[in-house]
């Protein structure tokens, strides 16, 4: 625990700025849900548009710098881990773990929103049918908590094998 408290110290500025972009990203994801519509069975469509899409279009780039920061932070501990001789196999099968819970749970959430409306767009009997699938109605199944958490873990991965294949090298 030391360790982590010192690195973390080492790398002030990326830490804080972790931190501002986890509170933003979260908050963005949020937004996203609260303006996705929910299909009435009523069948009732609406022809606002996506509204959703203002916060997604904001929710990425931001996303994608976490996630940029996430891997650099964790390459480094874990590089610092490897340089000590502490080289953890299980952490690798955790996180790999982790990635596979994390696109079964996400393959099924999607299934269950899709489900909700009939199927995809491009199934006769959908709800949508002839729309993007992208819409009002399917944000969510596409940005939501679990696809936010498997990007924190992909991240965290990618971090994991530059810090081994650069441990190798050496």
């Amino acid at each position: 625990m030391e360790m982590m408290t010192a690195f973390f110290k080492e790398h002030s500025i990326a830490s804080k700025i972790m931190i501002v972009l986890f509170v933003l990203t979260l908050m963005l994801l949020g937004m996203v849900d609260l303006f996705t519509f929910r299909m009435n069975p009523s069948g009732h469509l609406s022809g606002n548009g996506n509204p959703a899409l203002l916060f997604i279009f904001i929710f990425v780039p931001l996303y994608l710098i976490m996630l940029g920061i996430i891997a650099i932070l964790s390459g480094t501990l874990f590089r610092d881990q490897f340089r000590q001789g502490s080289y953890h196999a299980g952490m690798f099968l955790f996180l790999m773990a982790m990635i596979a819970i994390g696109i079964f749970l996400e393959r099924l959430y999607a299934s269950l929103i899709f489900g909700s409306l009939r199927g995809w767009p491009n199934s006769p009997y959908s709800m949508i049918q002839g729309w993007g699938v992208l819409n009002q109605y399917t944000n969510t199944a596409f940005f939501n908590i679990i696809t936010y958490i498997l990007g924190w873990v992909g991240s965290i991965m990618l971090g994991y094998l530059w810090a081994a294949i650069t441990h190798h090298r050496r």
